[in-house]
């Protein structure tokens, strides 16, 4: 965490102070960075920059393949984003809640789906909403291992989540659960009518002129520039750090 805040620092300084010479701050911030990676013995790292609503600082640090020392990482270069994915997940999800109408976040997900055996136990069956799904309050822990099933898809999870035992409370306790994203986005695909990947395309990234932006499920491997994941998960986006900065126009301070 120190690393990150003293980068923080480092960054503002280069645009808050003009005295000191940008070629010199952007100098400091490389060798600190670098500095960062060797500790950390972490591959790669891209920072972005945003301010006024400009990008002001988008830069690519280390190796996109440690096995290639040619493979330098740039500001175009496609990195997983991981569980930034969820941002999207709700931002998409309430673009659709906009535009339906129907439905609000205080829905419940069994009026939505047309099914009342969702969940582990009739509380959370019956009275389950979407601000649930998204604040992480069913109570239900990760059951991350759920997702190294290769056959597991958004319509199939829907009929697995039932058999997950709660170990805490109904919106008196919070665990973090990425499968209950999954549940968002087929939830997003029942109400918009397409897939959730065509959604984020049109209703996201093609407004903001995220042009090279990319799914794991839809990527095309062999003709894109990107990082290779020593740690991989399916579903995840893939983002260019500086067409990432382009989404917070959708959160401005």
């Amino acid at each position: 965490m120190h690393l990150y805040t003293c980068l923080l620092l480092i960054l503002c300084s280069f645009y808050i102070s003009k005295t000191a010479g940008d070629n010199v701050i952007r100098q400091k911030v490389k060798e600190f960075i670098q500095k960062g990676l060797d500790c950390h013995n972490n591959p790669a790292l891209a920072i972005s920059v945003v301010k006024d609503g400009e990008i002001v600082y988008a830069e690519g640090f280390g190796l996109k393949n440690i096995s290639d020392p040619s493979s330098i990482v740039t500001n175009r270069t496609l990195f997983g984003i991981a569980s930034l994915s969820k941002a999207f997940a709700a931002t998409l999800l309430m673009k659709i809640l906009d535009a339906n109408k129907k439905f609000s976040l205080s829905s419940k997900v069994s009026d939505i789906l047309g099914k009342d055996d969702l969940f582990y136990g009739k509380l959370r069956s019956q009275y389950a909403t979407l601000e649930d799904l998204l604040a992480h309050r069913l109570g239900v822990p990760s059951n991350n291992n759920i997702r190294l099933d290769s056959s597991l898809t958004r319509e199939n999870l829907v009929g697995r989540l039932k058999y997950l035992k709660p170990v805490g409370g109904f919106r008196t306790s919070f665990y973090y659960n990425n499968l209950m994203y999954g549940l968002i986005t087929y939830i997003t695909e029942r109400l918009g009518g397409r897939k959730w990947e065509d959604m984020v395309m049109t209703e996201l990234f093609q407004p903001l002129g995220m042009t090279a932006s990319d799914f794991v499920t839809t990527v095309d491997w062999e003709k894109v520039d990107f990082a290779v994941g020593y740690l991989d998960k399916d579903g995840q986006l893939y983002e260019v750090p500086n067409e990432f900065s382009r989404f917070l126009e959708y959160f401005p301070c």
